[in-house]
């Protein structure tokens, strides 16, 4: 599982010798920034939630807080039993984030898009259910080596690698994803902050110890955006997308 749970008195906290923890990665460094802590708005989507770290973490915070993931983990169940917040579960890809008929006044999304085929339509969907802000989180760093494969690609003829920022696929600048974000219909795009993220300190775990940092970019829904059929009309040929 993706996250490291460091739980007291039903609490996720930043540190305790109490760990529930069969999680790789400690993203608990988010939880000092002011920027997070003061996160606008009352609902808020955690998008492509996994195991529900966010999502606990949001409840907890107070907001009423919704997830969705195309991934309905006995994980993410067999944690939330274990911590004293609650949040509203889709089994829903966000291919199709738009089925939720709703808006919700923030929409997070970190350590997704990196990960997604077509980014530019999951982010319009996104756009359509968000009423304030998008919150958008995502490496600041390069991924060498074999893990390279386990992300999603852009080839280099696409609107976003066509601008010859970078040649890895599917990790951006911050120039990339605000360039994603805008082909979206997102307007008003920023840089917010950043947080640290360690992996857990275990003999039988790669790389034990790799810390990276996360760019956290906000934006707000737009009116004018790159229509979905037009993003529906690229095709996945094996090795990335094409026109």
């Amino acid at each position: 599982m993706y996250h490291t749970f460091k739980i007291k008195d039903a609490q996720i906290v930043a540190s305790d010798e109490q760990t529930h923890s069969p999680g790789v990665w400690d993203t608990s460094d988010v939880m000092g920034k002011d920027w997070f802590n003061s996160i606008p708005g009352q609902t808020i989507l955690d998008a492509g939630c996994r195991d529900g770290w966010w999502s606990l973490l949001f409840s907890q915070m107070g907001k009423e807080t919704y997830a969705m993931d195309w991934d309905d983990l006995d994980r993410r169940r067999e944690v939330t039993k274990l911590v004293d917040a609650n949040y509203e579960f889709h089994h829903e890809t966000i291919y199709n984030a738009a089925s939720l008929k709703t808006k919700f006044d923030t929409v997070w999304i970190s350590d997704v898009v990196c990960h997604l085929l077509n980014p530019v339509l999951a982010l319009s969907q996104l756009r359509q259910i968000t009423g304030d802000y998008i919150y958008v989180g995502f490496d600041q760093c390069e991924v060498k080596g074999s893990v390279t494969g386990h992300y999603g690609a852009w080839t280099p003829a696409s609107p976003v690698m066509g601008l010859g920022i970078r040649s890895y696929p599917g990790l951006h600048t911050p120039q990339s994803m605000e360039r994603l974000l805008n082909i979206a219909g997102f307007t008003d795009i920023e840089m917010i902050g950043d947080y640290r993220v360690t992996m857990d300190q275990k003999p039988e775990h790669w790389d034990s110890g790799l810390e990276r940092g996360n760019n956290v970019m906000r934006a707000k829904p737009g009116s004018e955006f790159l229509h979905e059929r037009d993003v529906i009309g690229w095709k996945y040929n094996g090795k990335g997308l094409q026109a």
